[in-house]
């Protein structure tokens, strides 16, 4: 999708010392309100960070904001989520409105679930996510191979785009619906239990 327009919110702040990102969900609202205020349409929301399910005002608040996007039919895609775990106990990949990617790719260039990926039926699809070369943080040309659902979100946003810019009208709902139905059946190795064994599909163009 190399004619999109990419725009980074930056909703979480990284600390040198301790080699972590930190972040708070009010943060991502203000993200996602600003994305409201100012996205050319089509548009779409990649979401790579989360938190553990199970602090009802939290989620509440998380389930509020996924709603406004979604009702101004704006779809998002955020990683699964790399506790090697059940994706339903993970924020926002839990939410039946969002859709959930996990990652295949170890051994390297195999359609095999890596050990790190979240699973089961909170998760829409998978994609490539190991050893994926991408931008970092260190300067505006620097890049590094890097792992996680985080790098399969990517891809798939990727096939979003290309449908949106064919159809511009698509709605989120019909978005997972295209993408499950053009997914590679049955080729995901140990995708885990409760998952659905879709291998993310797109055709060369």
């Amino acid at each position: 999708a190399k004619g999109v327009t990419l725009h980074s919110v930056k909703v979480m702040a990284y600390d040198e010392a301790s080699g972590r990102t930190a972040g708070d969900w009010w943060y991502f609202a203000q993200g996602v309100n600003w994305v409201l205020a100012n996205a050319e349409r089509p548009a779409i929301i990649t979401v790579s960070l989360g938190s553990e399910r199970g602090q009802t005002e939290t989620d509440s608040f998380v389930e509020t904001i996924i709603r406004r996007v979604i009702n101004a039919a704006i779809p998002v895609i955020t990683g699964a989520g790399n506790n090697g775990g059940d994706a339903c106990t993970w924020s926002p990949a839990y939410n039946p409105e969002v859709i959930a990617v996990g990652a295949v790719g170890v051994p390297e260039l195999s359609d095999h679930r890596a050990k790190y990926s979240n699973f089961g039926p909170c998760v829409n699809i998978f994609a490539p996510g190991s050893n994926i070369s991408s931008a970092w943080y260190r300067s505006d040309t620097d890049s590094a191979m890097i792992s996680g659902t985080s790098m399969a979100t990517p891809h798939l946003t990727g096939v979003v785009a290309m449908m949106l810019a064919e159809e511009p009208r698509l709605s989120p709902a019909d978005i997972r619906r295209r993408l499950a139905s053009s997914a590679s059946v049955g080729l995901v190795q140990e995708a885990g239990p409760g998952s659905p064994n879709l291998l993310l599909y797109e055709e060369a163009r």
